[in-house]
């Protein structure tokens, strides 16, 4: 970008967040309270470097 900002994504996937019918796997609330921790750690470290 032509202002020096950067995008940065991040996917995450836990075993068992998702069924065989990609529906909510028996993990999916564990798995995405942890991808949800790790999100929020990342920005904090980012947010620092500044």
């Amino acid at each position: 970008m032509s202002d020096g900002a950067m995008t940065i994504r991040l996917k995450g996937l836990c075993r068992g967040m998702y069924s065989t019918d990609n529906g909510p796997g028996w993990l999916y609330a564990r798995c995405a309270e942890q991808l949800e921790e790790a999100h929020l750690e990342f920005v904090r470290e980012v947010n620092g470097v500044r």
